[in-house]
């Protein structure tokens, strides 16, 4: 009998220390993952504001120069109020605008040194209450990102290639798909009048000789 309670007395022992065991490796494994996720996440936030709040959007690159705005919830092209925007593009780009993190910054740039003393791009984006501008530079072929800074020059951020082909755009991207078929049928409608006019001229040519 006093065997069997030594063995029980031993066997709990074991027990209390196995499970003492485990929940000191889980603490210790907990903090090591949390250690790592605090090391890797090194992006910083550049951009936070309201997308609801924005009412007019200017978008330069290369040769277009657009600006939309917005009136009684609809957005519309402040040069052309006659076209039928897709709105839902716009969203999409002012959201992507908004919350822009980035894994690199640079403090005090010197502008030239990449490429925004003369931005590739630039879009500015109007609030109630504050005005951002967002200006992309050359670049980086090395890491496939480009160089951009917000409002002002105290920081250069980088943003990936992919994200700033987004905001690469012409009118031709932001007309909804009603437009575009319409534009395609009178594009037809001249060829074919075209056509009918030249072959109505030949025959008469051919009558006449």
């Amino acid at each position: 009998m006093k065997k069997q309670k030594i063995q029980l007395i031993i066997l709990l022992v074991f027990l209390i220390a196995v499970i003492a065991g485990y929940v000191g490796l889980k603490k210790y494994n907990d903090k090591k993952a949390a250690d790592t996720a605090a090391a890797e996440d090194t992006s910083v936030t550049v951009t936070d504001f309201s997308a609801d709040d924005v009412t007019k959007m200017n978008v330069v690159y290369g040769d277009s120069n657009l600006t939309f705005v917005q009136e009684n919830g609809t957005w519309y092209d402040d040069a052309d109020r006659t076209l039928d925007i897709d709105e839902s593009k716009i969203s999409t780009l002012i959201s992507d605008l908004n919350n822009i993190t980035s894994e690199n910054s640079l403090d005090s740039p010197t502008l030239s040194d990449y490429g925004l003393d003369a931005p590739t791009q630039t879009m500015t984006l109007t609030t109630a209450d504050n005005e951002y501008k967002f200006y992309i530079g050359a670049s980086n072929d090395i890491i496939n990102e480009y160089y951009f800074y917000v409002n002002d020059s105290s920081k250069v951020y980088t943003l990936p290639s992919a994200t700033v082909s987004a905001f690469q755009i012409t009118i031709d991207d932001y007309l909804a798909a009603s437009t575009d078929a319409t534009t395609a049928t009178d594009a037809t409608t001249a060829t074919d009048a075209t056509t009918a006019t030249d072959a109505t001229t030949a025959t008469d040519a051919t009558v006449q000789n």
